[in-house]
């Protein structure tokens, strides 16, 4: 019996071991095609399989299966199955990172960080809506806004991590909301802060705009939008609700979406009134006007988002309507009515007949003007709201500035000098000639010069000696200014430059150019008026006067425009024959 246990022992073992003999001799051979993946051992290469697999699914559900997790297994993948036993054989664990797949190296700010002082001193600004402060602190340091380390809004109170949007929508700073949102989208505000090229923030500026709207607070979970729907900013729900980056289904730690969370902090008198504006910002229907930018063509679309694409530009909005049904028939009313005008203004005929529709329906309305360039902020503005009014107001100012700032330091051209020969023959010869004043010089005489005087005093005494000769010649220059009569010597004929003569037209003050009192006018698209000066005066003159008091740049603009005839045939900005005329007249 011992004997036979024995060899029965033997015939066992070579029958276990056989699988284990063939994996271990198996060739890369067997499996011809690649790619293949192994499984190994992160901490003992000698402890790894031998085995090649095939899919991803294969190697993962052995590196997940206990016996993988005893050994760290983990699993790579190769182009060739002599690769794959190679990398068994000698143990080649890669230690360093794949170089292609580091990451970009970020850009370096030229801009420190903000402290939590500092920080402090901006969050107080923020609540109180403080924009003169406001605007200092960010142009002085945008790092008060953007966390360049992260591409994500700065954080201003770290305790309950909120941003700059969760302070000022629970004040309900709609002023200090729609700048932070103009700035970290403004391309040119985000190229000053990371100190590169358009093209690396913008890709940066989309994830900056989403870390702003949809990040939520520590304590509750609550985002921007929470807090201002909570204490019944409606403004600020109006303002946030349409951007297409905001999440209007985030739920915080109760469950509650911002809707659902409409006016649990406020208990004014208008609490119902308010709860339903919101409900209309947030849930309510729209009618957009969408233009295709190569042909033009217009057609109407009803979202409770602008859905607009690359391909084309929405250019106004009617709403928003509490139910589709509403808005549906908003829609059809304005594509019926004003066909005539739809036709012969091309740029602004559909927006004219929704805006009176709107108006004489009192449904809340905004249109795009070309003058504030494709800004996502700026896209849609209604002229008879207090925010759009103050973007205009904005735009207004810097023109005017832009001109008054042209005029002061490019001063307008000296006119053409009248020139007067002098004549040095008495230095050759005795005789002497006068010669009276000339508009241009002779190119084919010598020893000719010339001043600006443009008379000499007539009672004045010649005095042809060489001294005095010289004394006039040195006082001569190419560009002389004209210098009146009482500025000669009663003696000599000599001009008296010295500080004690009397009646001195040359004191220090005529060295500088004095600007203009009056500023040139101020027009959208240069100094003539056009059809775009028009449009904006139809809708400006309809808002109301107190309304329009808050606002003296656009007051100053409304009452110049009034005063113009004709407004009906100014041309488009971009007519041709305008566009001849401005050429003609510059």
């Amino acid at each position: 019996m011992g004997r036979k246990s024995a060899i029965l022992a033997v015939i066992l073992a070579i029958i276990c071991s056989e699988p284990i003999f063939r994996k271990m001799t198996e060739t890369p051979e067997k499996i011809k095609d690649g790619p293949v993946y192994v499984a190994y051992s992160a901490e003992d290469m000698l402890k790894s399989p031998r085995d090649l697999y095939k899919t991803v699914k294969e190697v993962a559900k052995f590196v997940n299966s206990p016996e993988g997790k005893s050994i760290s297994a983990r699993f790579k993948k190769f182009g060739t199955p002599r690769e794959a036993m190679d990398f068994l054989a000698f143990g080649d664990v890669p230690t360093t990172p794949n170089i292609a797949q580091a990451p970009p190296i970020e850009p370096n700010s030229p801009f420190s960080g903000v402290n939590r002082i500092q920080m402090n001193e901006f969050k107080k600004y923020v609540e109180k809506g403080d924009m003169e402060n406001f605007l200092r602190l960010i142009e002085t340091n945008p790092r008060y806004l953007v966390n360049t380390g992260g591409d994500v809004a700065s954080i201003v109170m770290e305790g309950f991590r909120y941003n700059a949007l969760h302070i000022a929508a629970k004040s309900g700073q709609t002023a200090i909301i729609s700048t932070i949102l103009d700035s970290i989208q403004n391309i040119t505000f985000l190229t000053r802060l990371y100190g590169t090229s358009p093209e690396d923030v913008a890709g940066r500026r989309q994830n900056i705009l989403d870390s702003y709207l949809n990040t939520p607070d520590k304590g509750n979970s609550d985002t921007p939008l929470h807090f201002a729907a909570k204490f019944g900013k409606v403004g600020v729900v109006r303002l946030l609700s349409r951007l297409a980056a905001q999440d209007l289904k985030m739920r915080n730690k109760m469950g509650k979406t911002a809707m659902e969370s409409a006016c649990e902090r406020y208990s004014g008198e208008d609490k119902a009134e308010i709860q339903m504006e919101m409900h209309l910002a947030m849930e309510g229907h729209y009618v957009y006007l969408v233009r295709s930018p190569q042909s033009g063509s217009a057609h109407f679309q009803i979202a409770q988002r602008d859905s607009s694409t690359v391909s084309t530009v929405t250019t106004a909005r009617a709403g928003p309507f509490a139910e589709q049904c509403d808005a549906l028939e908003f829609q059809k009313s304005w594509n019926l009515a004003g066909k005539d005008l739809k036709r012969t203004d091309f740029d602004k005929g559909y927006e004219k007949v929704g805006r009176v529709l709107a108006e004489s329906q009192r449904i809340k309305w905004a249109e795009s003007w070309a003058i504030f360039g494709e800004h996502d902020d700026v896209a849609l503005l209604d002229l008879t709201d207090d925010d759009g009014l103050r973007i205009l107001e904005k735009f207004l100012h810097s023109k005017k500035f832009e001109k008054s700032k042209k005029s002061i330091f490019e001063p307008p051209k000296p006119a053409k000098p009248e020139f007067r020969r002098l004549d040095f023959g008495i230095l050759d010869s005795g005789d002497s000639e006068d010669v009276g004043p000339s508009e241009e010089a002779p190119e084919d005489v010598d020893d000719v010069f010339y001043d600006t005087f443009s008379e000499i005093p007539e009672n004045s005494e010649a005095d042809d000696t060489l001294g005095s000769l010289t004394d006039r010649f040195a006082a001569f220059s190419i560009n002389s200014p004209q210098i009146p009569k009482n500025r000669f010597s009663e003696k000599s004929g000599i001009p008296d430059f010295s500080e004690n003569s009397e009646n001195s037209d040359f004191s220090d003050s005529e060295e500088f150019v004095t600007p203009p009192t009056t500023p040139p006018p101020t027009f959208i698209a240069d100094d003539e008026p056009c059809k775009m000066d028009a449009d904006l005066f139809e809708v400006l003159c309809k808002v109301p006067a107190e309304q329009l008091a808050k606002f003296p740049e656009i007051q100053k603009y409304v009452q110049k425009l009034g005063k113009l005839e004709n407004r009906s045939m100014w041309l488009p900005i971009d007519s041709p024959r305008r566009c001849q005329m401005i050429r003609r007249k510059y």
